[in-house]
């Protein structure tokens, strides 16, 4: 389902619904197409409990890859979160001070 337009009162019923062992996660995916085009969306999507991207909390981040042998190879990684770009966005910032004369 499509986050376009979605309000919040639609996403708060969405998150109190309980479906048995699946979990609603926002999930973006791309496929190569046959005419070597990309396709993407992003999308709320019911996902069982046992898939690789439901027990991602806090700021991890997960990839997980499909390849065309069905194989599906799963990275997990933290993500930055507010506080911790911030601080790397101005960390860098100082550094570009510090390395250019103006």
């Amino acid at each position: 389902m499509s986050i376009d337009g979605i309000d919040t009162d639609s996403l708060k019923k969405l998150l109190s619904v309980n479906r048995a062992g699946q979990t609603l996660r926002l999930v973006a995916t791309a496929a190569k197409l046959h005419t070597g085009r990309v396709a993407a969306n992003v999308r709320l999507e019911w996902l069982n409990d046992f898939h690789p991207l439901v027990n991602i909390g806090s700021e991890w981040n997960a990839l997980a890859i499909t390849l065309v042998s069905g194989e599906t190879i799963v990275v997990r990684g933290r993500g930055a979160g507010r506080w911790p770009t911030t601080e790397a966005v101005v960390a860098d910032l100082f550094e570009l001070r510090r390395k250019t004369q103006f």
